[in-house]
Parts: structure tokens; C-alpha cells; sequence
């Protein structure tokens, strides 16, 4: 995982935000923070539901990935050279690099085809994800285990979103069978 700068613009934005001693009204330290870890494109992400400190994150790599949210508070930059050391230097990325390592929480497995949508529970206890697999995983987010897999679609299942009031417990599913599925998560 590392902090992305493609091109000299991103350096010197970086460098700027770090001479202006973050002075922004911005949550995040920089203008554009890259998290890296899958293996092929990112189909789908999703902030966590009570205060969004958690992203997810699935992919062509059949994995979900699970990030602390990039904020001032949480990415030490303050290890990082000092802004005269940073100029011109390919040192800069490494120590931003280095600064927001800490950020990735784990990698969920299991599904045998492409992650295409996730979505947090109410309270944050489980991800559901949906898959080319044609399979829906609901995964405790605090072990990356699967509480229970659903299959009733018989193609590519688009979409999957948690019923945000009331009743917790349903999910629906959207699938290329042209079918919309509602699911109990306790039976």
C-alpha cells in the first residue's frame, strides 16, 4: 500500500500542504490520498454507516479491503522530513508512503469471483458483499469471517444494500437474472 503522486503537480500540492502546516479546512492531509492494495480494478467502496472511519473496498481480485479513513488525525506526517529536505526529492513519497501504512485494516477472502458492490450494517458489526460469483457474503467486521453466504442468483449479482431502519436484518440484491432478491440475514 502506498501514498500515489503521478505527476509533479501532486508533489508540489503535497509539498504545499506541507509547508502550509496543513492550515485547511479539509478532513484530509492531502488533496488526493491513494489507497493501493488490490491486485486489479476496484469495482466498488463504501464509507462505514456511524461516522465513516472505516472504507471498504472490492475488487477483480475477489478480496475486500478494509481501510481506516484517511484523516489529519490519523496519518502522521509530522515524521516526515522537513518541507527545504522535501523539495525535488523522490524521498517525499516514501515518508508519506511510510506515514499512512497504518491505515489498512485487513483483506477479507472467500468469494470466487469479482466483488461488485458491499455495504456496511447499521452498526458496523458486518460488511455484505455481492459477487460475480453469484453468491451475497455477509463477513464479521471485526474477524474478516463469513457469518453466512447466500446463493439464489443465477447470474452476476450488481448490487447489494442493507436496509438502513427498521428492520436490520433484510438486504436485496440485484442481479443480470433480472431478479431482485430480499434477504433475512438470521435465517
Amino acid at each position: 500500500m502506498s501514498l500515489v503522486t503521478t505527476n509533479s503537480t501532486s508533489k508540489q500540492l503535497i509539498n504545499k500542504n506541507i509547508n502550509n502546516d496543513l492550515n485547511s479546512n479539509s478532513l484530509l492531509p492531502f488533496p488526493v490520498i491513494s489507497l493501493q492494495n488490490h491486485k486489479g480494478s476496484v469495482l466498488c467502496a463504501k464509507f462505514s454507516n456511524i461516522d465513516g472511519n472505516i472504507i471498504a473496498s472490492g475488487g477483480l481480485d475477489h478480496t475486500i479491503q478494509l481501510w481506516n479513513t484517511p484523516t489529519i488525525e490519523n496519518i502522521n506526517i509530522s515524521s516526515s522530513s522537513s518541507p527545504k529536505e522535501n523539495e525535488n526529492s523522490e524521498n517525499t513519497d516514501t515518508k508519506l508512503s511510510d506515514s499512512i501504512e497504518g491505515l489498512k485494516i485487513g483483506t477479507i477472502t472467500g468469494h470466487k469471483s469479482a466483488v461488485t458492490s458491499i455495504d456496511f450494517s447499521t452498526d458496523n458489526s458486518y460488511i455484505i458483499s455481492a459477487s460475480a460469483d453469484r453468491t451475497i457474503g455477509f463477513w464479521d467486521i471485526e474477524t474478516g469471517r463469513r457469518i453466512r453466504k447466500c446463493q439464489d442468483h443465477e447470474l452476476c449479482i450488481n448490487q447489494v444494500v442493507n436496509l438502513k431502519s427498521g428492520n436490520e436484518n433484510l438486504s436485496i440484491s440485484c442481479s443480470d437474472d433480472s431478479n431482485l432478491n430480499v434477504w433475512d440475514i438470521r435465517y
